[in-house]
């Protein structure tokens, strides 16, 4: 057999294995709110990986499935800070440690980051204790997050959420 007919082999087997087993770690959620626009918009689709839920190699401005502490809901949010940081909001920017984060997500590419909340927005200094995540809308004005409900511990987040080359499907 040549070299081309193995790798056909392999690529549909993987396809089987992804359509039969994929759902145990996978699946697509539908997001129902704007508030992760635009990166995910509201109605679209994206895809979450449960295989990856609590692991402690998450990376500030991941996308996770988070559930709410004491409620069933489930949300889309960004992990922001993790344990033994400082997250803090002064005018509506993000700093940790005392250094303002870089959100390049708040906007599209190519275009000016929106003005969404002419008020500035504050948030005080709090850090981030045990083994949990401190987790944020894209849109700041109105969606829950962490700053209603506090920082998540890692095994309420239920799973990793990306999207096909930035794109929702």
């Amino acid at each position: 057999m040549g070299w081309f007919f193995k790798l056909l082999i392999v690529f549909v087997l993987m396809a089987v294995a992804a359509v039969l087993g994929g759902s145990q770690y996978s699946a697509g959620v539908i997001m129902v709110s704007p508030a992760m626009e635009p990166a995910i918009p509201e109605g679209a689709r994206a895809f979450v990986n449960y295989s990856s839920a609590g692991l402690s190699n998450l990376k500030r401005g991941q996308l996770v499935l988070v559930r709410v502490p004491g409620e069933e809901t489930v949300l889309i949010r960004r992990a922001m800070a993790f344990k033994g940081e400082t997250v803090e909001i002064n005018n509506s920017e993000v700093f940790i440690n005392g250094t303002k984060i870089a959100e390049p997500w708040l906007h599209a590419p190519n275009t000016e980051p929106r003005i969404e909340n002419p008020m500035p927005e504050y948030y005080p200094s709090t850090q981030i204790t045990g083994d949990e995540v401190f987790v944020l809308a894209d849109v700041r004005r109105g969606p829950r997050d962490s700053r209603h409900f506090g920082s998540v511990k890692r095994e309420l987040i239920l799973g990793r959420v990306w999207t096909l080359f930035g794109m929702t499907f």
